[in-house]
This record gives structure tokens, C-alpha cells and sequence, in this order.
């Protein structure tokens, strides 16, 4: 699921070359600090060498990742240039190259914790972190980025979500496809991320699966009323929607892939039997929200 959910995003992005790239193995000031001194002292050379491999990736990827500073402030021109193929293609190939070579029992990532010896990950969780966080960052609806719009709106984070609320959706699916989601960068560290956010994505998972459900049987219904008014049909292909005040939902079924939507451009995550596109109000992006936060409704 992982490797389709990212598969299918890259393909999505126009075939324009990364701004840059960085080594995660040199400090960026108020951008990067987990360099080689943070893994293990027990790593490999061969698993330093690979892990300072370059990413051709834009420096917005990398302060997203792990910044908190306030002259940090990403808007969607930096996402446009984050958001490319080239990205993609080499965070999966730096991640494929490390778990290659970075295999002999000393390699490792220290994770920040009170106990000593502090506990290892294995190196391409670093590299996985930033495919999660490349995922989330690149996810649109018809609104624009919703890395920029959903944390700004009254159901962020909100595991009951309104069924149809595509960048929540998209949310709390890549949370649980990708491994990446289970940590996250406090600066000059690796740190598991905390049972709040366990939590709230494993619930929201759940409310995504109660979504496509509830569409997948709207779906179904609707094939039903049409088959009686009309006829026989040669597949089991439906359209339905459904309108809220402020939120308009198409739904078709069945499908089995992640896709992009060709005339809108919004990622729809691999439902295993639907594809959601939604349309929201626009709301007014603030690039301050660059990263996942817990909403002052709850806390860890």
C-alpha cells in the first residue's frame, strides 16, 4: 500500500526537475541537524556513505520535515517546486539504497528517549519520514494544497470528520499507509510520535472506512434504481451525489488503484473500493501551518 500510495502521487506531478537537492548528512541552518552523529556509533561506513547520499528534493521538503522556525513560512510556490516527480523518484530511491546497504547489525537511527542506551530504528525510517511528509504536503483538492488549507479548518485532525472532506480523507489515509507517519523531527532529533496522534489517525482511519462504506452503498443503490428504470447495465459502474451546503461529493465505483483525478488534479488515496472526489469552500491558506500540530481541542 505504501509504495502504490506514493507511486501514484509521483505520476500525478508534471515531469519538472527538483530545485535542488540537499544531503541529509549536512546541518542546514534552522532546516536540518540529524546528521551522521545522530545515528548509532556502531553504523557502518557503508551506511554513513549511503545515508549522505543527495535527495533531489526542494529545501522546502527538508524544513517541512523538521523546522520550526519562525522565518520558516512555506507557501504554494514552494509547494509547486516541492511537489515533482523527480522528488518522488529519488526519496524511493534513497530509502531502497539504505535498506540495501545499511544492513549489519550496529546501523541504526537513534530515536529520542530518557533511556539509555537511547532505542534504534532502522536508518530508513529517517528517509521515510520525509516520503510521508511528501505525501501529506503534495495532497490537493479542488481548494489548492491542503497542507496549507485543512490545518486553518474547524475538522482538522478531527477524527469524526464530515464524510466527503477530501484533504481529511487524504489525511488520515496516508497516516496509515505510510510507516513514515509514526515519527517526526523535534529539531536536532528522531522521536516516535505521541499517543495522541496513534490515536487520532487510527480513529480517523476507521471513519475513512466508514465513508467509503456509506458511499459504496449510496453507489450501489443508486445502480439499483437506475437498472430498474433503465434496464439492464453491462457493468456495475455508478455515480451518485451528494450535496451539503457547502461541499459537493462525487463517488464511483468500483476502484481498486490510487488515481488522480485528470480534470481536477486532486490526489484520491487507494480506497480498496472507492475513489473519493470532493470540493470544498475555499478557504484562505496559511503557510504558518506547515506541520502536523495537535488542534487545541486535544492534546497528548
Amino acid at each position: 500500500m505504501r509504495r502504490q500510495t506514493i507511486k501514484f502521487l509521483a505520476l500525478s506531478l508534471a515531469l519538472r526537475p527538483a530545485a535542488c537537492s540537499f544531503s541529509l548528512d549536512t546541518v542546514v541552518t534552522d532546516y536540518w541537524y540529524y546528521v551522521h552523529n545522530h545515528l548509532a556509533d556502531t553504523t557502518s561506513q557503508a551506511c554513513l556513505n549511503a545515508y549522505s547520499v543527495p535527495i533531489d528534493c526542494d529545501m522546502t521538503l527538508l524544513g517541512r520535515v523538521s523546522s520550526n522556525s519562525p522565518n520558516f513560512n512555506p507557501g504554494p510556490e514552494d509547494l509547486e517546486r516541492t511537489c515533482v516527480q523527480t522528488c518522488a523518484v529519488s526519496l524511493e530511491s534513497w530509502v531502497e539504497n539504505v535498506k540495501a546497504v545499511c544492513t549489519q547489525p550496529g546501523d541504526g537511527a537513534l530515536v529520542s528517549s530518557s533511556v539509555r542506551p537511547r532505542p534504534q530504528v532502522p536508518v530508513a525510517t529517517v528517509g521515510e519520514v520525509f516520503q510521508y511528509e511528501y505525501a501529506w504536503t503534495c495532497s490537493r483538492n479542488s481548494s489548492g494544497w491542503c497542507a496549507l488549507n485543512y490545518p486553518m479548518s474547524e475538522e482538522w485532525a478531527r477524527d469524526d470528520f464530515t464524510c466527503g472532506n477530501a484533504c481529511a480523507e487524504q489525511f488520515f489515509t496516508l497516516a496509515h499507509d505510510l510507516p513514515g507517519s509514526q515519527y517526526q523531527f523535534h529539531i536536532y532529533e528522531l522521536a516516535d510520535n505521541s499517543n495522541w496522534w496513534k490515536t487520532q489517525f487510527k480513529l480517523g482511519w476507521e471513519t475513512v472506512l466508514k465513508c467509503r462504506q456509506s458511499e459504496l452503498s449510496e453507489g450501489v443503490a443508486h445502480s439499483s434504481r437506475s437498472t430498474t428504470m433503465h434496464g439492464p447495465v453491462s457493468t456495475v459502474t455508478t455515480r451518485s451525489m451528494r450535496t451539503t451546503d457547502s461541499e459537493t461529493t462525487s463517488m464511483q465505483v468500483p476502484i481498486h488503484t490510487s488515481s488522480i483525478s485528470e480534470s481536477t488534479g486532486i490526489f484520491v488515496a487507494a480506497p480498496e473500493t472507492t475513489s473519493v472526489t470532493t470540493e470544498l469552500p475555499t478557504e484562505t491558506p496559511n503557510s504558518a501551518a506547515r506541520r502536523i500540530r495537535a488542534p487545541l481541542w486535544g492534546m497528548w
